[in-house]
């Protein structure tokens, strides 16, 4: 199987532990083209994915994964409501030209809590975000890696407080964050 995954640090996989490595270790069928980049925003996730479909667009799968940088970045927002609008609005702009060129198995990535507190305000965003999400993969035909609620149920189970569990600093993943996104994903792989 050949594969694109392409967003942000989380996908590139240099900053903590990287989900790449044990898909790519877990199913050896699987050559994954690595197309993330540290800091990118969805609107740039977006844009290179498009570039690269215009290129080449034989890949048996795409994984699409971006927004954490944007909702970090939550300041060019009038408001907390706008947030998640906006960035599902740039998804969906976004996914019908992909949907255009591409016609095979697309995967959409929930977004992890960020900070690892699910009460902050930019987890509200990414919520409402994911929940778009979900609204658009059944809208152009996409399956969900749901790595968002898997980790939202290990930091709901969490007693007491304050360690990180799942991230190297409340983003980067570290090896149990890394092994949810490799098994949430991995799933979307395995299924027709």
């Amino acid at each position: 199987m050949r594969a694109l995954f392409i967003g942000d640090s989380i996908v590139e996989g240099s900053i903590g532990a990287s989900f790449t490595d044990i898909i790519e270790r877990e199913r050896p069928h699987v050559v994954i083209e690595n197309h993330g980049i540290p800091g990118d925003t969805l609107p740039g996730i977006c844009r290179r994915l498009l570039r690269r479909l215009e290129r080449e667009a034989g890949y048996d799968c795409i994984l699409l994964e971006g927004g954490h940088n944007d909702i970090c970045m939550a300041g060019w927002f009038s408001r907390e409501g706008d947030a998640a609008d906006d960035l599902a609005g740039i998804l969906d702009r976004a996914l019908v030209q992909v949907r255009h060129i591409y016609k095979g198995k697309l995967v959409l990535a929930t977004l992890s809590c960020l900070g690892e507190d699910l009460d902050a305000a930019e987890n509200r965003i990414r919520s409402r975000l994911n929940g778009r999400i979900f609204d658009l993969a059944a809208k152009y035909g996409c399956r969900v890696a749901d790595v968002g609620g898997a980790f939202d149920q290990v930091l709901a189970g969490r007693e007491g407080g304050g360690r990180l569990l799942l991230t190297i600093d409340g983003v980067h993943l570290n090896a149990k964050g890394a092994e949810i996104y490799a098994r949430e994903i991995g799933r979307c792989l395995d299924g027709d």
